[in-house]
């Protein structure tokens, strides 16, 4: 606490330097008390411009707290409770860093890392910073490096897509935050007849003009228990014996009216909703869904648990007259618009962005099919090995393109 206090006196008062924002990095909660017995006073320095907290957890409810009050709410609450009691202004807070706890990666195999980079993002604060890339006592040190950044990459080039940026960024950069927990009954096990515990749960962020969302759901009894730390407890679920067994959901298998839902939609409008895999971020399917009271209940994909299963789904949404016959984009995938990391030979296109015309640079003979974003078939065309000049008068705009025999797509933009 002196020594923050003392540095950034230092900076702005003595060196008058207010060129960049100063922040601290403090363990959540708030009020939690240290070593010492005292509380994180650090939250309380005036010249603070950004406080960071560090979300670690076992429990797999510890994120999602309620139907939207995550736990970054929470922690927001205690951080502000505390300047406002100080007398001091509110500032903005981040999660410096999250996920499981570091403790329990090891032996959960690490299973636990993707799904935290799918998820933690979706908290109420659109991102953060992932911390991932290392681990011990595994056979493969290297391997276990490289997957992890592969997936911190796929969660960032994610996040950081046209797709969820542009639903934060339309209107202003005006969105809505979402959140659901849900229950589950199901008839094998340790569940009794009454006995729904919240085994889902759902995030999603919605655009401020409604035409756009994208989120996740989770299946919670993939967890750290169930994937190797037979050892560890969660502390809010001592009598939850439901989270440590596995069960494959399905989409329909709560009853309706507890069946997993985003809201503040435009009522009477269809939307294509994208679903896409845990870990490698591949295309599964597209469901075309009418809002009904400005509601659209998720017909999600079944979220598998065994291996290498889909724990975990994102998915990516827009307002579309899906429902007119047109062809669906069958194989379109957020992840596979962006290179992947472990192609040694790669089809491309350029230039991309594009003005008049693009080339497709192919390994292989096949066939080129262009679509609008909503599914339009707007040209088939044959490709060469090599070089295969494409001239289209198209409108600006995004528009995705498929290479049929080698399965590979790709986001094109028209400038």
């Amino acid at each position: 606490y002196n020594y923050q206090k003392v540095m950034i006196s230092y900076i702005k008062d003595s060196l008058n330097w207010n060129r960049q924002l100063i922040g601290i990095n403090i363990k959540p909660p708030a009020a939690e008390r240290e070593i010492n017995n005292s509380p994180d006073n650090s939250i309380s320095i005036p010249g603070v411009d950004v406080i960071g907290f560090n979300s670690y957890y076992t429990a797999p409810n510890e994120l999602l707290k309620a139907d939207d009050n995550s736990m970054y709410l929470w922690n927001v609450e205690k951080i502000w409770t505390e300047r406002d009691n100080k007398g001091l202004l509110r500032v903005p807070l981040i999660i410096s860093e999250g996920g499981i706890d570091n403790a329990y990666s090891p032996c959960s195999n690490y299973n636990l890392r993707p799904v935290d980079e799918m998820t933690l993002g979706f908290t109420g604060i659109a991102g953060f910073l992932f911390w991932d890339g290392r681990g011990k006592n595994v056979d493969s040190i290297n391997n276990l490096y490289l997957n992890l950044w592969k997936n911190t990459f796929r969660a960032l080039n994610h996040m950081n897509g046209d797709d969820v940026i542009g639903t934060l960024s339309q209107g202003g950069g005006y969105w809505e935050h979402g959140a659901q927990e849900t229950k589950i009954k199901i008839s094998t096990g340790p569940f009794k007849k009454d006995d729904k515990p919240f085994l889902l749960e759902q995030q999603n962020y919605v655009s401020n003009d409604k035409s756009k969302f994208v989120g996740y759901v989770r299946n919670r009894t993939y967890n750290i228990r169930t994937k190797g730390c037979i050892n560890a407890t969660f502390p809010d679920l001592e009598d939850s014996t439901h989270f440590f067994n596995l069960y494959s959901i399905t989409w329909d298998k709560p009853p309706v009216g507890e069946r997993l839902k985003v809201k503040n939609l435009q009522s009477g409008k269809y939307y294509s909703v994208h679903w896409y895999s845990f870990k490698d971020g591949n295309y599964i399917k597209t469901d075309c869904l009418k809002a009904k009271s400005g509601k659209i209940r998720l017909e999600f994909p079944t979220l598998t648990t065994s291996t290498p299963g889909n724990p975990v789904l994102w998915f990516v949404a827009e307002r579309s007259d899906c429902n007119k016959n047109k062809s669906p984009i069958n194989d379109y995938s957020t992840a596979s618009l962006f290179k992947q990391e472990d192609d040694l030979l790669k089809n491309t296109i350029y230039p991309n962005p594009f003005e008049d015309f693009f080339i497709i640079n192919s390994l292989e003979e096949d066939v080129f099919i262009l679509q609008s974003m909503d599914g339009t078939i707007i040209g088939n065309y044959k490709v060469s090995k090599g070089e295969t000049k494409i001239t289209e008068n198209l409108s600006k705009g995004i528009y995705i393109g498929k290479l049929i025999n080698q399965s590979q797509t790709f986001k094109l933009i028209k400038l």
